[in-house]
């Protein structure tokens, strides 16, 4: 008797458990999908780091640059995802950069370095020429900071793709899980139904959404599980 009245408390609590967890914890939680998916451990790959921009533009919107309202060519997309701990629990306060090619093909550490020249007023006539390979209104990188959990998102353009896959590149630093480095591959959007509603207004311009989870496999040692 005192078995199955055990099995029978078991039963109520793991029911109980699993009705908790299919309620949204609130509504900015609902907004970048809450339910993790996919929990496995990002590589780190410090190759990346090679073709990160000298300078990192502090907003995450790559299609303009602040103060004026012309954008970059290109096909917009929009970039989002949580970034976690090894526990899956949610990172705040991570800074996140992502540096990608505009829709011609050219980085920003390329188009930088032909336009120098041109403010030294160089009469090479050469690094005009380069220099309008490049898109002059798309800043090539950006950064988003993760908010209580651990979201974030960046509003971007299609990268050109040169004989590959177009991809990204971000770095992601916590100052309580150190730093990730990782590139994304842009082969797979979510379907319209995966989008939040409180997402979709921030996204209706965008004609694809991807999102990329980062989970560092060191724990947060300021988080109490």
């Amino acid at each position: 008797m005192k078995i199955r009245t055990l099995c029978i408390a078991i039963i109520m609590l793991l029911q109980s458990n699993v009705s908790l967890a299919a309620k949204p914890v609130n509504d900015s939680a609902e907004l970048l999908l809450n339910i993790v998916k996919n929990c496995r451990h990002t590589v780190d790959n410090k190759s990346v780091l090679n073709g990160k921009p000298t300078d990192i533009y502090k907003s995450n919107n790559l299609r303009r640059y602040q103060n004026t309202e012309v954008e970059a060519s290109g096909d917009k997309i929009a970039i989002i995802g949580r970034v976690l701990d090894n526990h899956c629990q949610p990172v705040r306060n991570a800074i996140v950069e992502m540096w990608q090619v505009d829709c011609h093909g050219k980085s920003q550490q390329y188009c930088e370095s032909v336009k120098a020249p041109l403010i030294k007023e160089d009469p090479n006539a050469e690094y005009t020429r380069m220099f309008k390979e490049c898109d002059r209104f798309f800043t090539g990188s950006g950064t988003s900071v993760t908010d209580e959990n651990g979201t974030y998102i960046f509003f971007t353009i299609m990268p050109a793709t040169i004989h590959k896959t177009p991809y990204i590149d971000m770095s992601i630093n916590s100052r309580e899980l150190g730093i990730l480095s990782v590139r994304h591959l842009l082969t797979t959007p979510l379907s319209m139904s995966d989008i939040p509603a409180a997402l979709s207004n921030k996204l209706e311009d965008s004609s694809a959404i991807y999102r990329f989870d980062i989970v560092f496999s060191t724990e947060n040692r300021y988080n109490r599980y």
